[in-house]
């Protein structure tokens, strides 16, 4: 890959990203996204009601992408333990 092309996530990685690791930030508090009231009463006025329409939205940088992500937590990702074994340096 020369230093002028990006790559950039295809659908199937936010959508398995945000299902596996979504949280949302109410009230200053983290919660997951396990349920679609949670969205819709955060980002309803929006049309935004599941998190579907999440998916979608940051996937086209849609209309309502910042107040999307505004709402969306930073991702708690833990570090690959076994990928790292048996690497020399």
């Amino acid at each position: 890959m020369s230093m002028g092309q990006r790559k950039y996530p295809n659908l199937k990685s936010v959508k398995d990203l945000l299902y596996k690791k979504g949280s949302g930030k109410i009230d200053n508090q983290r919660v997951p996204l396990t349920s679609n009231d949670i969205i819709e009463q955060t980002l309803g006025q929006h049309g935004i009601i599941c998190l579907e329409d999440i998916v979608t939205e940051i996937s086209n940088v849609g209309p309502h992408f910042k107040e999307v992500t505004s709402f969306l937590c930073p991702f708690a990702l833990t570090k690959p333990e076994r990928a790292l074994q048996g690497k020399k340096r």
